[in-house]
């Protein structure tokens, strides 16, 4: 049964999500009225601009030991089995395949709910058991009923209960008789039927129709909580490159007014910080210091779309094809950890770039 819900990418998307710096989003675990609103609502809405590392937040939620021990008071003497994280990419962009995800984790965890589930396979299994090892094909139709039926299931058993991790509800693929709408009262309604026995921790971008939905009370805007999270990884990373032979206690006075510069233009996107980061830290190790570089950082424009076309443009035109072919693949790219590293890529071709032109001009001066 686990094998025909298991599709290739179920757990890709989690893998390569990056792991949390050492130092970023402690406040959730450390602020009570985070603790509060997760533990006692039935639906916990994490929404962010985009880059601004909801997937990354979801990642450390669902691994952290806290977490984990706040689930289980809320669950009380119920089982509840491992929390079920499931990344709406690829396959599960469908409503389809966010359901297989969900109830895979599910049976996953209570492997005697599969008679409960589906029971004409199990009938079927039970009365012909030479043919257990025949190739089971699950309709989408059977999928959605099954969900009903552990909803249902839920409702009247309190011995189980379930929390699900959905991230990236915009990703998933709109029809014209399925659009966002309605898969956020389908949730709502999934875990208001289950009568608060199922939980769910979604993230999206800031989409109206989320926002709309799901309760206020209930939701962490990320990209307006993490301006310290910003600080302390800007530090850190260039901490790291800072080599010029100054006290640190002076150097760091250097380094706060650019530390300040970067994060108030980010705008709460963790991605726009990473990429400009990474480009200045290639400045500071190729002879840059840090004051040099407040100027270069008040150059570059706000937001992601913005940021990324003032890299293409730094680009000379000799490097261009190069420069628009992984521009190409970017477009193409599915996932968004493999976006990353194409910029990071294209942000290589601009320090290269740099690099090159001021070769010529420190051999002449030795």
């Amino acid at each position: 049964m686990l094998n025909a819900l298991k599709f290739d990418e179920m757990n890709h998307r989690f893998d390569q999500v990056s792991e949390a710096h050492a130092k970023t989003f402690k406040w959730i675990f450390s602020d009570e009225k985070n603790e509060k609103d997760f533990s006692t609502g039935f639906l916990f809405h994490v929404s962010a601009k985009l880059g601004a590392g909801k997937s990354t937040l979801m990642k450390l939620i669902i691994n952290n030991p806290h977490v984990q021990d706040r689930l289980q008071q809320w669950a009380g003497k119920s089982c509840l089995p491992s929390p079920t994280i499931c990344f709406l990419t690829h396959v599960k962009k469908s409503f389809d395949g966010m359901c297989r995800a969900l109830l895979y984790g599910a049976i996953d965890g209570r492997p005697e709910l599969t008679r409960l589930l589906f029971p004409s396979h199990w009938k079927a299994a039970w009365s012909a058991p030479w043919q257990a090892s025949k190739e089971l094909i699950i309709h989408h139709t059977e999928v959605r009923e099954a969900l009903k039926l552990l909803v249902d299931h839920s409702k009247a058993n309190e011995t189980f209960s379930f929390c699900f991790f959905i991230d990236g509800l915009d990703e998933l693929e709109e029809s014209t008789d399925f659009q966002h709408r309605h898969l956020a009262e389908t949730l709502k309604e999934w875990s208001r039927h289950s009568s608060a026995n199922i939980k769910f921790c979604v993230s999206s971008r800031e989409y109206s129709t989320f926002l709309h939905h799901f309760q206020q009370e209930q939701r962490i805007r990320l990209h307006d909580l993490t301006k310290r999270d910003m600080e302390k990884y800007v530090k850190d990373v260039t901490r790291g490159v800072r080599n010029y032979g100054t006290p640190e206690i002076n150097l760091d006075s250097i380094v706060k007014p650019l530390v300040d510069s970067i994060v108030d233009r980010a705008q709460g996107i963790f991605l726009w910080v990473k990429l400009v980061v990474n480009d200045l830290c290639n400045q500071m190790e190729n002879g840059s210091r840090p004051e040099d570089l407040h100027l270069e950082v008040d150059k570059l424009p706000e937001g992601i779309n913005h940021l990324f076309h003032h890299f293409m443009t730094s680009i000379s035109h000799g490097a261009s094809q190069k420069a628009y072919q992984t521009l190409d693949m970017i477009l193409r790219a599915n996932e968004w950890w493999i976006m990353i590293t194409l910029l990071i890529t294209l942000l290589a071709w601009n320090f290269f770039e740099v690099r090159e032109k001021a070769q010529p001009a420190l051999s002449s001066e030795s």
